[in-house]
């Protein structure tokens, strides 16, 4: 395998997405440099929470759907040391990163986890679902003329 760009490089790992657990996905070793290849691929997995079946399960996965030849090593960042995680940071090159989550709700409100915070708030100080349809309405209301006025 050679060095033809970044995407020939993630095209021969599965994709890291099917496992909600792993936020991100770092290359180590000289496969991050110009310099001669690696003989072994080494992945720093940051998947904070997991079990150590988990752990297990995403490994498996990994070895079993890349598209190398070449040996692969994983290191579980949760599980490493500092001066291991330091060395990650300052030398690795960024796999996949996991994208805040959005959701989508009705009428096209998109609620990131700033409004999530906001909603969790709410619901522990008591606010009913027919109150939270209300503010919701009114923001649609308030946003619609907002759109008018500019208009």
């Amino acid at each position: 395998m050679g060095r033809n760009g970044d995407n020939d490089l993630i095209n021969i790992f599965p994709p890291f997405s099917v496992f909600p657990e792993i936020q991100r996905v770092t290359l180590l070793s000289s496969w991050t440099t110009e310099s001669q290849e690696s003989s072994t691929i080494e992945l720093a997995i940051d998947a904070p929470n997991i079990t150590i079946i988990k752990w297990d399960e995403i490994c498996q996965y990994i070895l079993d759907n890349t598209n190398t030849l070449l040996p692969i090593d994983l290191y579980w960042v949760q599980q490493c040391t500092k001066s291991e995680i330091d060395k990650m940071q300052t030398n690795g090159k960024l796999l996949f990163e996991r994208q805040p989550e959005k959701r989508q709700l009705q009428d096209n409100i998109v609620l990131d986890n700033e409004w999530l915070q906001v909603l969790r708030e709410l619901i522990d100080a008591g606010i009913t679902m027919e109150q939270f349809r209300e503010f919701l309405d009114q923001e649609k209301a308030r946003k619609n003329l907002n759109n008018i006025l500019k208009k």
